[in-house]
């Protein structure tokens, strides 16, 4: 979208670099928020749907939910006043990531799903790929797997058509992750070393980070750990490269499976704890409870059973509060595992319960795999 500049503006600032615009904009933060509501308050609905807009791009960079919610929230009510359909669906899409991001799934859909039609509606196919871009994204939240299949399908195929060859490995690396979830990393391992070239040759260093990561999981679920642990290491130290504290405390939940898988459970435990700490201040939930549940593992390993249980009760107790069934069931699985080390057979035996029961809903491979593991490791089921 083209955003027209305001009439007398100051100079605009000018910065090096990637982390040098994040240091200003990290001192600027609420300025920035109160500049939103300043300019809608005053009636400069302009003015305040585009400081939105803008500020969405650095949003999707570090994830400040309640920031994010807020100003986007104004923009919208702006961009409304001020009878502007491509802003509208700017900002529904914005408020659609925000929700996914603060694990709000529901409200997410309804935002993305108001996004689309407005794309639709304007005959905007850029627009409409992108959102169906974001819709691929939620519903793998939602683990929806062949409806995000499905948009990011679309989504690709609106973007080959526009010979866009900065978007299309962008969709083509998140159908690879489709395929992770459903089991499949060997039909992942393609995509993803391409997106990488591509990323690289375009310098977009987030997203050669999060490829990256993408493809240590697929090392670690076709059982190349000590690739997955170089590709994981070198995702987080873009991260880090690049000041983003959403994508490092994410990215080092991949970094601590690999060492898990390495035998480095000390150094596992390290990454899941700053992980688990970095999400609390994101406010991200659902990720919080997968570095708790990581750390179970990483606890167990080192000979911790007391302790994992209590972080796998932790992870178990948060996804039941978001209603996640799926991460639910793999994290009931672990706790099962922690508790047949301490031991606690009754507790072990029903958590296994629980956690099959929640997997009914789920056929993809991933899940069958998953099941048949648990029932494996059941010692009624085995018939002792």
């Amino acid at each position: 979208m083209a955003l027209v500049p305001a009439e007398g503006r100051p100079p605009e600032p000018r910065f090096a670099d990637e982390a040098q615009a994040m240091r200003w904009y990290e001192a600027e933060r609420d300025n920035l928020v109160a500049a939103v509501r300043a300019a809608a308050s005053a009636g400069q609905d302009r003015l305040a749907w585009q400081l939105a807009v803008v500020l969405r791009s650095v949003y999707m960079t570090d994830h400040p939910i309640q920031e994010w919610l807020a100003t986007s929230r104004t923009g919208l009510e702006a961009a409304r006043r001020d009878g502007d359909r491509g802003a509208e669906a700017e900002l529904q899409e914005s408020l659609g990531m925000a929700y996914v991001q603060s694990q709000n799934l529901e409200s997410a859909a309804g935002h993305y799903e108001a996004a689309l039609a407005l794309r639709r509606e304007l005959h905007d196919t850029f627009g409409e790929a992108l959102t169906l871009n974001g819709l691929g994204l939620l519903e793998l939240r939602r683990r929806n797997l062949a409806r995000a299949q499905a948009a990011f399908e679309g989504s690709r195929a609106l973007f080959a058509a526009r010979h866009d060859d900065f978007w299309e490995p962008r969709t083509g690396v998140n159908l690879a992750q489709v395929e992770l979830e459903l089991g499949h990393p060997e039909k992942a391992l393609g995509p993803l070393h391409r997106g990488i070239e591509a990323f690289r040759s375009h310098g977009d260093r987030r997203a050669e980070g999060n490829a990256l990561r993408l493809l240590a999981t697929a090392e670690l679920d076709s059982g190349d750990a000590d690739a997955a642990l170089a590709h994981a290491e070198q995702a987080v130290a873009i991260a880090t490269g690049i000041r983003s504290t959403a994508a490092e405390a994410y990215w080092l939940l991949t970094l601590g499976d690999a060492r898990r898988a390495t035998g480095q459970p000390a150094q596992a435990e390290a990454s899941y704890r700053r992980a688990a700490a970095l999400q609390k201040d994101l406010g991200d939930r659902a990720r919080q409870a997968a570095a708790w549940d990581g750390l179970g593992q990483a606890c167990l390993q080192l000979g911790r059973a007391r302790e994992a249980t209590d972080c796998h009760r932790r992870a178990v107790a948060t996804y039941r509060d978001l209603r996640l069934a799926w991460e639910t069931a793999q994290a009931l699985a672990h706790l099962a595992v922690a508790l047949d080390s301490v031991p606690e057979p009754q507790e072990a035996e029903d958590a296994r319960s629980d956690a099959l029961g929640l997997l009914t809903a789920f056929t993809d491979p991933r899940a069958v795999r998953l099941r048949e593991s648990v029932v494996r490791r059941s010692p009624h089921d085995a018939g002792q």
